[in-house]
């Protein structure tokens, strides 16, 4: 076979050419995208807002100055001003194109709201939104978000009216996010899917939502995710087993198909996280992750196994030097006030594979109530942990 003098085979040119020019297009592409940011305190909002000094106001403002693959950035703030309507429904924010839209600091900090009238955030196919709280939020569809992908998102308080489909969210994709006291209802009992309804949902903790049927979620995928708590006016209070396919979940019923790797035991929360003896912890299914990180912005996978819900419980872990017996292991005290007892002491040398964890004493480690306990192992250096 004769070669040009570039090494290509002349028969396959055209092909050749057209894979050099699509590389070409995607560098110039990415080399194009813009970042536009959002403050609501800003003073000098000035179209394209390519900086914070000229930050825009309003998310939607910044959403509109920017093109497909650009990426929107908003800082520390309530956002519940601006917005478009699509399809006839009122959006505080409205993504029509496929771009990136995610807050500086997190859930904790930024929140988007519907002033009770108004849905939070319509995304189209192929936008994404990370990083905020999404409140107040009312539409027949969806009333926290429509469309999209969210993640690590709190939805909370939204409703779907006029025999509602969604309260906290419709036709998205939600991965890590919490969806915490929405509806589907306003004085129907017909509403649909209180926390999520039509949605692929990953590790997320759908707790305290209400519809008519289905109220926490209805015609939803679930995986790795806490549906407990929920209540509904005429049954499924949890998820609706029709049309619901749950797997390694936390939920009550067993699901009556399907529903491999689903537990009905009580999740054993504090607030929204994980008590020490939760039986979701390294209960879920390491193949669904999609994050690196959980809602708290913690390591997934702390214990090998990925935990059920959008937290993941953190074991303490510290390493040492292969100093002898005597050394004293220290980790923080819980925050919620859990003793560990019953707990014992494991150690790993390689967290590249964390999930091979071996109990170093001969005599399980009893901890009562405290946070120090006198190494029990000599060699080499090891990462701790406890473990029930």
């Amino acid at each position: 076979m004769r070669r040009n003098p570039f090494g290509i085979h002349l028969w396959n040119f055209p092909k050749a050419l057209g894979a050099v020019t699509a590389l070409l297009l995607a560098i110039a592409s990415s080399a194009l995208a813009d970042v536009h940011y959002v403050d609501g305190n800003s003073t000098n909002a000035t179209p394209p807002y390519t900086n914070w000094t000229t930050a825009a106001t309003n998310i939607q403002d910044a959403v509109d100055a920017a093109v497909a693959g650009d990426e929107v950035v908003g800082t520390n703030g309530a956002y519940a001003t601006g917005g478009r309507a699509v399809n006839g429904t009122f959006n505080r924010v409205a993504v029509e194109k496929p771009l990136s839209l995610r807050s500086v600091n997190g859930p904790q900090f930024t929140t988007i709201s519907g002033g009770g009238y108004w849905r939070c955030v319509y995304l189209t196919t192929g936008a994404t939104l990370s990083g905020f709280t999404l409140t107040e939020g009312s539409a027949h569809y969806g009333g926290g978000a429509s469309g999209g992908t969210l993640s690590n998102c709190t939805l909370t308080f939204n409703q779907a009216v006029d025999i509602g489909y969604g309260g906290g969210a419709a036709g998205c994709t939600l991965n890590n996010c919490t969806l915490t006291g929405n509806s589907a209802q306003t004085g129907n009992q017909y509403g649909q899917g209180g926390g999520a309804f039509g949605c692929t949902l990953n590790n997320c903790t759908l707790t305290g939502n209400n519809a008519g049927l289905g109220g926490g979620a209805y015609a939803c995928a679930l995986r790795n995710c806490i549906v407990y708590f929920n209540t509904a006016d005429v049954g499924r209070p949890n998820y609706d087993p029709f049309s619901c396919g749950l797997s390694y979940c936390c939920t009550w019923p067993q699901p009556p198909r399907g529903g491999f790797g689903t537990i009905t035991n009580a999740p054993l929360l504090s607030g929204l996280r994980l008590q020490p003896n939760s039986p979701c912890i390294n209960a879920g299914n390491n193949s669904y992750v999609t994050n690196a990180t959980d809602l708290d912005g913690n390591p997934r996978s702390s214990g090998g196994i990925v935990d059920i819900g959008a937290y993941e419980f953190q074991w303490p872990q510290l390493t040492i030097a292969p100093s002898g017996p005597n050394l004293l292991l220290r980790w923080p005290t819980n925050s919620a006030g859990y003793d560990y007892t019953g707990f014992t002491l494991q150690s790993t040398t390689n967290l590249v594979s964390p999930s091979v964890w071996s109990t170093d004493s001969p005599t399980p480690v009893v901890i009562v109530g405290q946070n120090t306990v006198t190494n029990p192992s000599t060699g080499a250096q090891k990462f701790y942990r406890l473990s029930q």
